[in-house]
Order: structure tokens, then sequence, then C-alpha cells
């Protein structure tokens, strides 16, 4: 049994709970805190809970009494960050105005500074907006903030369909020796950018000996049948139908490659599996 005056605890199980995105848990154990020096080191991710839930007043009710943009308090930024997407969430544009003015005031030439405003402006949709401030705070970064800007603004370039642009900045940014989600995106902006040879070397060491997955596999098989390597690409997508039994769009893109390959009864097979 927890001792009810014994609060270490609570913003351990308080973070769990935010790590494991459970936000309603989350702020039950944030708001079980009592301790004002334990408060004010856990108010960031109090607000990132409340946030996340969707309750915007509580983030302002939370952060606006220590909202100050001290020069000499570079945290603040983080406040500021909070306070903006509560702001876009209630779209309160005069309070998000206030905060945005106090940090180009404060913070002309922060990375952090510009990325907050950036986000909020992706928020509201203004996304030449964001890229321009990005853009500016790309330049002032260094080390694993620059990683974090160069993420933000490749999402938006990815999400447009600018391939070529988001593909540098995750080549610069992303783990490509292994398959993850970045690795993945970055597959798929050079698949799209014409970068063929680039995409069948990269698809194929992600895959290693082991079995294909999904994107990189279709990719690799896309690619294959492209230079003529129809069986190969058969291979790959009759696996993945295997694998994943109930995608259809598998089975259907390996009946196209043995119908191009004049395998009428592998075709036929395929076809009606569906």
């Amino acid at each position: 049994h927890e001792n009810p005056s014994d609060e270490s605890a609570l913003p351990i199980k308080a973070l769990a709970h935010l790590h494991a995105q459970q936000f309603d848990e989350a702020i039950a154990s944030f708001e079980k805190i009592t301790d004002n020096e334990a408060k004010k080191r856990n108010l960031i991710p109090q607000a990132t809970a409340y946030n996340a839930a969707k309750k915007p007043a509580k983030v302002v009710g939370l952060l606006k009494p220590y909202w100050e943009a001290s020069p000499n308090n570079p945290d603040q930024i983080k406040i500021a960050d909070q306070l903006l997407w509560a702001y876009s969430q209630s779209g309160n544009a005069a309070e998000a105005n206030k905060v945005i003015e106090k940090l180009q005031s404060t913070w002309a030439k922060n990375s952090e500074a510009l990325s907050a405003i950036a986000h909020y402006r992706k928020q509201q949709g203004k996304n030449e907006e964001a890229i321009g401030l990005y853009s500016e705070a790309l330049a002032y970064a260094s080390g694993p903030s620059r990683d974090f800007v160069a993420l933000e603004l490749a999402d938006i370039f990815y999400r447009r369909n600018d391939f070529s642009k988001a593909a540098e900045l995750y080549e610069s940014t992303a783990d490509l020796k292994t398959d993850n989600e970045l690795s993945r995106r970055y597959l798929v902006c050079l698949y799209n950018s014409g970068l063929h040879k680039e995409a069948l070397e990269l698809a194929r060491t992600f895959r290693g000996a082991g079995e294909p997955v999904p994107v990189v596999g279709q990719i690799e098989a896309n690619i294959l049948a492209e230079i003529g390597d129809l069986k190969t690409a058969q291979q790959i997508m009759e696996r993945l139908t295997q694998l994943h039994p109930k995608l259809h769009a598998y089975r259907i893109a390996a009946a196209e490659f043995a119908m191009r390959r004049e395998r009428l009864d592998e075709t036929r097979v395929l076809l009606e599996q569906i």
C-alpha cells in the first residue's frame, strides 16, 4: 500500500503514464503532488499531459503564473511552447501573439524559440511561415536541437510530397543503418524522387537476409520489376502476402507481376485467394 504522505513515487508514476501516452492517468498523478519544488520540476511534463489530453485551459492555469520571458532563464521557452500549443487548441490568437512577441524580442536568434513559434504556425496550418521559421532555427541550432528542427522541417516537406527536400533532411538526421520510421521515410523520399538505384540499395540493406517488411519490400519489388526482375519482385510480394494475409494489396501486386511474366495459372491462383 502507498503511504499517502510519501509523494516521492508520484512524479515517477506520472512520467511513466505520460511516456505510455496514458494522459488521464498521468494527470491524476501530477495533480496529487503537493510539494512546491516537485511541482515546479514537473511543470512541463504536466503541461504536456494536459495539452495531449486536450485540456488547454488547464495548461494556461498551470503555466501562466510562471511565464516571464526572462532572458536569463531559457526554460521559459519550454513554457512558451506549451502555452502556444494550448492557445492553438483553444483558438486564442490574441494571447498566442503576446507570447510570440515576447519570444521574438527576448530570444530573436534562439533556435528553440524560433521552433516554438514555427510549431504554433504549423498547428495553424500556416506551413509556409512554419517552413521559414524552422529554416531560420536550423541555421542557429546545433547538436540534438538541430536534429529536432531538421525532423520537424522534414515532416512538413514529406507531408506536402516535397520528397527531395525531405530526403536531404532525413539523410542528415535519421539512422539509415536500420529499418525504423525515419529511415523508411527517407527510403520513400528516395523512391518518389526518382533515385531508384539508391532506394534499391537501401531497401536491400534494411532487409538483409531477413523477411521482407511492408513499405521496404514493396519499394524493393517495384524497382526490381522496373529493371526487369519480375520473378524476384513477385516472390517478395508473395512472401509479404503470406506474412500479412489480410492485406490484399500485396496479393494483387504479386498477381500483376505474375501476369507480366505471362504466368497465367499463378495469376489466377493469386486472384482467387482475394
